[in-house]
Parts: C-alpha cells; sequence; structure tokens
C-alpha cells in the first residue's frame, strides 16, 4: 500500500513538472514549435502573397493563432500562439480584416496583425467630415449604398440634437466584418458625445 502511494506521488509529481515545462514552453514563444524563417529587413517582396485574416471582436489568441496556420501565414499553430502569449501587445489586435504575408515567422505575423495600415475595412473620419463623405467612405470598404442609406435615414437621433451631422465622430475605426452600419454609426455618436460630456459641453437628458 505505502509502495502506490509513493508511485502515485511520483506520478503527480511528473505531471506537475511537465505541465509547467510545457508552459514555460509556450511563453519562451513556443520555441520547439515550427516557425518559418523571418524576412530579413529590405529583402525583396516582389514575389509575396497576402491572404485575409479576419479578426473578430473578442476573438481569443488560439483562434487568431488557428487561422494563420490554417491559411499557411505561419508554420505551426504553436508558434504564434506562443509569440501571442509572451506578448501582452498581441491583446490590442484590432477586428477587421488584415492583409497578411504569407510564410513568415510568428513574430512578423504579430507586428503584421498590429500595422493598421494592414487592415482593408479600417474607416477613417477625418475632422470636419460631413455625413455624405461619410458614406462613401463605407461604401468604399464594402457596405452596399441602400445599406448606408438605411442605417443613416433610421438611425434615432439622440435627445437635445436635432441632426446626425457632426455627431460622428472624427477617428480611426476598425470592426469585424459582421458588423452593421448602424452600430457602426452608434459607436461613432456615442464617442462623441463621451467626448462632449468630457469637455463640459454636453450632458446626457433623460
Amino acid at each position: 500500500m505505502k509502495l502506490d502511494r509513493k508511485k502515485s506521488l511520483l506520478v503527480a509529481v511528473l505531471l506537475v513538472l511537465a505541465l509547467g515545462l510545457s508552459i514555460f514552453i509556450t511563453q519562451r514563444g513556443g520555441s520547439s514549435a515550427p516557425d518559418f524563417p523571418c524576412v530579413q529587413e529590405g529583402e525583396s517582396e516582389s514575389n509575396t502573397v497576402q491572404v485575409s485574416i479576419d479578426v473578430s471582436a473578442g476573438e481569443s489568441g488560439s483562434e487568431i493563432a488557428q487561422e494563420l496556420f490554417d491559411k499557411k501565414v505561419t508554420a505551426s499553430f504553436q508558434s504564434f500562439f506562443g509569440v501571442a502569449v509572451a506578448d501582452q501587445r498581441s491583446g490590442s489586435i484590432a477586428p477587421g480584416n488584415h492583409l497578411i504575408d504569407k510564410g513568415i515567422c510568428a513574430e512578423q505575423a504579430l507586428e503584421q496583425l498590429l500595422d493598421a495600415k494592414r487592415i482593408t475595412n479600417l474607416l477613417s473620419v477625418i475632422e470636419g467630415a460631413w455625413n455624405s463623405e461619410i458614406k462613401k467612405s463605407l461604401i468604399s470598404i464594402g457596405y452596399s449604398s441602400s445599406e448606408v442609406s438605411k442605417a443613416f435615414s433610421s438611425f434615432a437621433i439622440p435627445k437635445g440634437f436635432s441632426t446626425l451631422e457632426g455627431l460622428l465622430f472624427p477617428a480611426q475605426y476598425s470592426f469585424d466584418t459582421s458588423t452593421s452600419v448602424s452600430t457602426i454609426l452608434e459607436e461613432m455618436v456615442l464617442r462623441s458625445q463621451r467626448e462632449m460630456k468630457s469637455a463640459g459641453l454636453f450632458t446626457s437628458q433623460e
């Protein structure tokens, strides 16, 4: 009986050590996982093939790692997942369609996902832009003219305002492909109200 207990204890210790080693390897960037070589700066990119990686709001690092591997961006799931776990910036990957190079190392995949210039459906609203200009921008990133027009015409104007003109806060917005135009407008208006409140220019009305 004592021998069985010793064996059980030894097995438990070995399992704990194995788990700890696995976590250590993952946090070190998955050094044992297959990974493509990093492209050297200045190396020719004339033959570079890009794929679209669609990141949804709240998507986990493991889900992103799987899509990168499935689309042959990275050499393995583990290589990117290890880098993502070890780098806090991975939590700042914006939702949206990202154009990412195929066949790159996990570290470069993360850098490209953090590059806003690679988001194809990034909506940029400049200061002073008219709603008519914002409508064109929405259409240019893939929304239909009818969907845009319907969203603008049916949007509920907040109390205290008589028009949506000037209420769409100028900034850069990124979102996943399932986001509706109405949701985008709501986010822009809420951002505008927050900024006005912080400046003491607007108090919400019940």
